[in-house]
């Protein structure tokens, strides 16, 4: 497995929760994570996304929100996933863009979302890697 550049902070990215908040064919959901800074230097958090288009979350922007070293935030975001009892999306990322001093990281962290037998959504953190913002740009 590649190992993060050397001067990237690190993150935690623990799964908290799911509330249903609306049944329409593409369910509402309120999930939550916990974000806790490990470095000993404090972070911005500016963005947050979920991509996967079964487990869809617009881009909220987070206003540099201040996380300190060793401090958690409990981040919450609706999200769209209508998927019937039993389903397993097991590619699906939170992606977080943050600041650390002068330079913007983008944090993904890997999502196992499971529908149970009565519909309920449980997620889990799979792996978790921390990349410099521009860091995949094309080669001229």
């Amino acid at each position: 497995m590649a190992q993060p550049p050397e001067n990237a902070p690190s993150v935690g990215v623990t799964a908290a929760g799911a509330n249903l908040l609306a049944t329409t064919p593409e369910a509402c959901w309120r999930v939550s994570w916990d974000i806790e800074n490990l470095d000993s230097e404090p972070l911005q958090l500016l963005e947050a996304h979920l991509p996967h288009k079964q487990f869809l979350s617009k881009s909220q922007e987070l206003g540099g929100r201040p996380l300190g070293p060793r401090e958690s935030y409990r981040l919450e975001l609706d999200v769209a996933s209508g998927e019937p009892p039993g389903s397993v999306i097991d590619n699906a990322f939170l992606i977080l863009r943050l600041q650390r001093g002068e330079n913007q990281w983008r944090v993904f962290s890997r999502l196992l979302v499971r529908f149970g037998p009565d519909g309920h959504l449980e997620h889990t953190c799979t792996l978790t890697a921390v990349h410099p913002v521009g860091f995949s740009r094309a080669i001229p």
